[in-house]
């Protein structure tokens, strides 16, 4: 049961105001309205973490990077982040194509020097 407290009361009564505020959320009153409400550090955490299933999408549409992601995402570590993320069936990014092109002429080139010192 949601206790109400007057602004005066939760001024000289702060330690049960404290108190009652670890059990459920406490209404604080000002002039007869609803002015406040305090709740516990507990509540008050759950009430703004922020939806980690963004970080999921944001990742796997190529917004951020895989660090962001991880730590967006409270998880420990960036395979667990991808257990996570094949949970939701949720795709891993794709590279743009100038990255590709990229990597691909890198390769090209490594694998051409490691031939040619072969020889």
């Amino acid at each position: 049961m949601r206790q109400v407290f007057s602004a005066k009361d939760a001024k000289t009564r702060f330690g049960q105001l404290l108190e009652a505020s670890n059990v459920a959320p406490v209404e604080i009153t000002k002039n007869g309205r609803v002015y406040a409400y305090m709740v516990s550090a507990k509540t008050f955490n759950e009430m703004t973490k922020p939806d980690n299933s963004d970080a999921f999408i944001l990742f796997s549409s190529g917004k951020i990077g895989s660090g962001l992601a991880v730590r967006s995402s409270g998880l420990r570590d960036y395979a667990t982040f991808l257990i996570e993320l094949g949970k939701r069936r949720l795709p891993l990014p794709s590279l743009p194509s100038d990255e590709i092109n990229s990597m691909s002429k890198t390769f090209i080139n490594l694998a051409q020097l490691k031939a040619a010192r072969s020889e």
